[in-house]
């Protein structure tokens, strides 16, 4: 007997554990290739800082993930928060928050389709 894939279903084109083994082998090289970047003290406060304000502005979240990325716009770290419900009124602040705090508006916000929030630390 065989099973199809939910991704199958959907017509993604390829599996979960796919894009989750790519999503690890690209950060590996992104930490590999940047490895000085990742380390700086400057850089671990503003991600402990990110991560702290985007958990503590959620009502609930299934999981939070830790990332670096390799972008043309040079690497960086990606803090998501995945299936986030945010209070009435917290997502507005939240993002006010980080805009005070020196982050660019292209570097968070709500994806709608995966209901899930990033910060993008640089």
């Amino acid at each position: 007997m065989t099973k199809k894939n939910e991704d199958e279903d959907k017509g993604q084109g390829q599996s979960g554990w796919f894009a989750v083994n790519d999503i690890e082998r690209r950060a590996k090289l992104a930490y590999k290739k940047h490895s000085q970047f990742y380390e700086s003290d400057a850089h671990n406060d503003r991600c402990a800082s990110a991560k702290a304000l985007v958990k503590l502005h959620a009502k609930l979240y299934s999981d939070l993930y830790v990332t670096e990325r390799d972008e043309r716009t040079g690497p960086c770290t990606e803090i998501k928060l995945n299936k986030v419900e945010f209070r009435p009124g917290m997502r507005v602040k939240l993002e006010a928050l980080l805009g005070a705090a020196g982050f660019d508006k292209s570097d968070f916000g709500y994806r709608q389709a995966s209901e899930s929030f990033f910060v993008k630390v640089r």
